[in-house]
Formats: C-alpha cells, structure tokens, sequence
C-alpha cells in the first residue's frame, strides 16, 4: 500500500465565496475500496434522483470519513464539529435521453444550511468532475430553506417559458444557469461542500457503466455540523 498523505485545499466558489475544500490522496487505500464497492449490492433510490445506482457505504469507509473531518473542517476554516449521518457508493448509469428534466440542471442536496456533502472520486480513468452554478433568473447560488419555494416556483415558470432543457448532463453555463466554478476529476479526490450550494456531475457520457470497477463510481456522505462546546 502506498504510503497514505492526504492534501488538502480549499477554493472559494462564485460570487458567495463558498467554500470548497479538496483532498487529495484522501483515501489510503482506493484501490482497495474499489474492490469492495464491486462485491455491494447496488439498486436505485427513490428518495432522491441520482442518475444511477446506489450501495450503503460499509462501516469502516464512514469511519474513515469521520476521523478525516476535522481536517476538512480546518481547512474551510469553518469552526464546526462534524459527523457522518448518510454515505453510500454511487454508480451513475443513465445514459442522456433517458433523464428525468430534473436530472438535467444544477440541483441542491439539502435546504439545512448545517449540512455538507461529500464526493469521492474513485474510478480509475476521468470519468468528470463537479460542476457548481448559479440560477439566473434568482441569482441562487445557495438554496436555504427560506428560498427553496421561490427557486422551485421560478423553475416551474421556467418550465413553459424558456422551455425544458436539453436532455443531457449539464456541463457549462446555459439559458437557465451560469457556470460558477468546478472540482477537476482527480483519482482518489474527495470533495466537500456546503449540501445548499447548486452543483451538478460532470458527467462524460461515454464513460457510464453497470461495472463499478469501470464507470463512473464515487463514494458520497452526508455531513451534518454542530457548533463546538
């Protein structure tokens, strides 16, 4: 096993300056990862519309994750205590032109301004990185709770107005968001950022797959904060 020295970083997303913090060499065995993400049971998810097929993350991968958090959380300079409450390895599998309109622009992962997300990427070849964007019409960058009925009722509106978009994965600015910044695809590199901010997978068509040792596989977790004592 290659010796295990996470780096991380942190970049400042659109005109919000959120914080995105990356880690690089986050994990200290990927491959190995990889390989137990291949023996899961995937199936898809009504709770939420991820493109694709889903595993509960096992115990000791949400254990690591926690252990490497108040790293994250240092380098956001943000002064949070911080747990794991959800992971699971995701595989994306749905090729464009089989998308919901929803799957099809930014989206948010949570209204709980508490609440963070994380993505690892874990294919071996680019399979895309994350794209972040900010909703024209309202100027979103971030959707709280107090703003998620405006967001939902414009887009509604968009719908008949500007029409539905493109079925395709977003990867860009268009009629109805402006491109903010992104996270390169980058072997073993995990991201983390607030679940409010729009963001969206950069998805490369060509490289979707039911094999998660040849697709596009990334670990995920929710990430809820508390204030320290």
């Amino acid at each position: 096993m290659a010796e295990h020295t996470p780096v991380f970083s942190c970049k400042l997303i659109g005109a919000g300056k959120t914080p995105l913090v990356i880690a690089d060499n986050f994990h200290p065995d990927p491959e190995g990862l990889r390989q137990q993400a291949a023996t899961l049971a995937y199936s898809t998810s009504a709770e939420d519309f991820y493109p694709g097929v889903r595993a509960d993350a096992p115990g000791c991968y949400i254990s690591f994750i926690n252990h490497m958090l108040p790293a994250v959380m240092s380098t956001a300079n943000a002064p949070f205590d911080a747990s794991v409450t959800l992971s699971r390895l995701s595989l994306a599998t749905t090729a464009p032109g089989q998308l919901k309109p929803i799957q099809c622009v930014p989206h948010f992962d949570s209204v709980n301004d508490k609440q963070w997300a994380m993505v690892h990427y874990l294919s071996a070849s680019n399979t895309g990185g994350t794209g972040f964007y900010r909703h024209r019409d309202t100027v979103f960058e971030k959707v709280n709770k107090a703003d998620a009925a405006i967001y939902m009722k414009r887009l509604k509106t968009q719908a008949t107005t500007v029409g539905f978009p493109p079925n395709k994965y977003i990867d860009g600015t268009t009629e109805l968001f402006v491109h903010t910044g992104q996270a390169d695809w980058a072997y073993n590199r995990a991201i983390f950022y607030p679940s409010t901010l729009f963001h969206s997978a950069q998805i490369i068509p060509h490289t979707l797959s039911e094999d998660p040792l040849a697709g596009r596989l990334t670990g995920n977790a929710c990430i809820e904060l508390s204030t320290l004592p």
